[in-house]
């Protein structure tokens, strides 16, 4: 056959030999090139820039060349490389070639990792950017032996085009991902668990994730709760990323109380228990829309997460307040108005609050007072309240005597008139450094609320009547 003498670009363009078709010759021409003067690099190049055979078009000659490619001198590698730098064919874009050659690689010494790999750090084709390019690898790939997981682990190791940093790709990949096998959730595990990149903290990449997903199979409330199960980066404690979660926050669909709803229903992080995560947030709430007085009551009525109880909790709170827009005063106003937790009654909350509360800025007698004018909480009446205020109460700064003083000036409760208070006072109390005697001779001058009726107490013996 005297054609196979000339020359390999007089051959592309000469054929029209019915017993031995372009396919078939470009894979022979692959197979023995040995002329020193036209490496395989060369050849390729020029063939992609020549070829204008009717029964051959572009993509089924790339699909063969990849298929038979075994030429030591040219690994496959550098062959794409070349590739991706010299297609200007009007009927086969980049994009269509691509698809095409993810689809068709099964060449063993050139897995599709190391191949995107490649395509990655080399690409700069004007009418192919990156986002477009991985837009659509992530629509097209359906390769058995790299799943998106590892794809996409390895895209966010190997990815340094100055002209598409991380976060662009990411909020570009959140957009078209429409991926079945690997939905959102599993894809940002991923991400979360393999981010090593220098340029794109974790926290930087959350906050931009937050701003820009938009994806209808993934709101953000499940994603944020698979982030918090995942997290295990050194350099970003779930602590910081709660925190920068919470100033960043500002997805119209997500607000911040429903968002914490959820990540207290959810966190089982062993590094960052619910105390600590909570004192964190207290700190650190500085979202316009969500004062801490409807956090708090958010936080009382959703929690029932195991290791936390709600009376630990408050504890903490007490301690750890130190938010200048709400004074402890109001705080407990407001958690005693929406209680309703059901393993945690009013009267036990309160016994824990009188122990705990060593607050500065709040001494227990104005605590106290401000108790009395805001319950109204149907299953702790007042009466039961004091009874159990007087039993439990032993606080150095705030003897009864003081205490009981206080609330006889402030109570102003309808439906629990004075007299019904003294009785019930003078019955309950057993405390050693305030006798009954004492106690109601101090303050005689308040017994107009018995409207003349005379009061008899009965102490060791003797009968005192007051009127």
């Amino acid at each position: 056959m005297p054609w196979l003498h000339s020359s390999p670009i007089q051959i592309l363009r000469t054929v029209h030999v019915q017993h031995c078709p372009v396919k078939t010759l470009l894979s022979h021409i692959l197979r023995t090139v040995h002329v020193q003067h036209c490496p395989v690099k060369t050849l390729l190049s020029h063939i992609l820039r020549t070829v204008h055979v009717q029964h051959c078009p572009v993509k089924t000659l790339l699909s063969h060349i990849l298929r038979t490619v075994h030429v030591q001198h040219c690994p496959v590698k550098t062959l794409l490389s070349h590739i991706l730098r010299t297609v200007h064919v009007q009927h086969c874009p980049v994009k269509t070639l691509l698809s095409h050659i993810l689809r068709t690689v099964h060449v063993q010494h050139c897995p599709v990792k190391t191949l995107l790999s490649h395509i990655l750090h080399t690409v700069h084709v004007q009418h192919c950017p990156v986002k477009t390019l991985l837009s659509h690898i992530l629509r097209t790939v359906h390769v058995q032996h790299c799943p998106v997981k590892t794809l996409l682990s390895h895209i966010l190791r190997t990815v340094h085009v100055q002209h598409c940093p991380v976060k662009t790709l990411l909020s570009h990949i959140l957009r078209t991902v429409h991926v079945q096998h690997c939905p959102v959730k599993t894809l940002l595990s991923h991400i979360l668990r393999t981010v090593h990149v220098q340029h794109c903290p974790v926290k930087t990449l959350l906050s931009h994730i937050l701003r820009t997903v938009h994806v209808q199979h993934c709101p953000v409330k499940t994603l944020l709760s698979h982030i918090l199960r995942t997290v295990h980066v050194q350099h970003c404690p779930v602590k910081t990323l709660l925190s920068h979660i919470l100033r960043t926050v500002h997805v119209q669909h997500c607000p911040v109380k429903t968002l914490l709803s959820h990540i207290l229903r959810t966190v089982h992080v062993q590094h960052c228990p619910v105390k600590t995560l909570l004192s964190h947030i207290l700190r650190t709430v500085h979202v316009q829309h969500c004062p801490v007085k409807t956090l708090l009551s958010h936080i009382l009525r959703t929690v029932h997460v195991q290791h936390c109880p709600v009376k630990t909790l408050l504890s903490h709170i007490l301690r750890t307040v130190h938010v200048q827009h709400c004074p402890v005063k109001t705080l407990l106003s407001h958690i005693l108005r929406t209680v309703h937790v059901q393993h945690c009654p009013v009267k036990t909350l309160l016994s824990h609050i009188l122990r705990t509360v060593h607050v500065q800025h709040c001494p227990v007698k104005t605590l106290l007072s401000h108790i009395l004018r805001t319950v109204h909480v149907q299953h702790c009446p007042v009466k039961t309240l004091l009874s159990h205020i007087l039993r439990t109460v032993h606080v150095q700064h705030c003897p009864v005597k003081t205490l009981l003083s206080h609330i006889l000036r402030t109570v102003h409760v309808q439906h629990c008139p004075v007299k019904t208070l003294l009785s019930h006072i003078l019955r309950t109390v057993h405390v050693q450094h305030c006798p009954v005697k004492t106690l109601l001779l101090e303050h005689i001058d308040r017994m107009k609320a018995f409207n003349g009726k005379g009061l008899k107490i009965i102490e060791r013996g003797i009968t005192y009547t007051f009127y």
